[in-house]
């Protein structure tokens, strides 16, 4: 196994206390992560017709919604936030095993970050990465990388884009070859 996928994964973070450290980080990067003013928090398991496993669900006003049949926009960042959570703590792990510290560089790559993200959410996303990274370790040093065609996710970095560590890229076919070009950050 790489891994054991979200759903199982969730539910075993949720139910076994030996999970307990997985559990919060998942609870913490989904806060961090989650739309003004409804924060995702996890409910209860449940079962669905006709399928033998427990599914994890998130309370949202109306009930505990499963996460499969959660919105796109809700499912991709609990994907998100889970597999952060799951490659930071494989990486303690593995860490651990070998006898070495732990990296405290985070490399993270977001491909689209917009896609399913109401304006709303996708005015938010930058930080909420950022934020949400920091939930896993206050040691991390994060370096993000994020493509995308959203204005607003560009303006979500607004509050927290710094001049000295931060840049904007465009790549563009020229000739048949693409080219880097760095672009200010208005």
């Amino acid at each position: 196994w790489v891994c054991n996928g979200l759903l199982r994964d969730w539910v075993s973070w949720q139910t076994n206390a030996r999970f307990a450290d997985r559990f919060a980080s998942l609870v913490a990067c989904l806060k961090t992560l989650s739309p003004d003013p409804l924060p995702l928090l996890p409910g209860e398991p449940t079962r669905l017709p006709q399928d033998s496993r427990d599914v994890p669900t998130l309370k949202l006003p109306y009930g505990e919604v499963p996460v499969v049949h959660a919105s796109a926009g809700v499912q991709r960042v609990v994907s998100l936030c889970y597999v952060m959570v799951w490659a930071w703590h494989e990486h303690l792990m593995h860490s651990d095993i070998v006898r070495r510290e732990p990296q405290r560089r985070l490399v993270l790559l977001v491909d689209e970050a917009e896609a399913h993200l109401h304006p709303r959410w996708q005015r938010a996303i930058v930080p909420g990465l950022m934020e949400s990274i920091q939930e896993l370790s206050s040691a991390l040093t994060p370096q993000i990388h994020l493509a995308t065609h959203s204005p607003m996710v560009m303006a979500s970095a607004e509050p927290i884009f710094d001049d000295d560590t931060d840049a904007v890229h465009h790549l563009k076919l020229v000739d048949r070859e693409v080219k880097l070009e760095e672009l200010p950050f208005i």
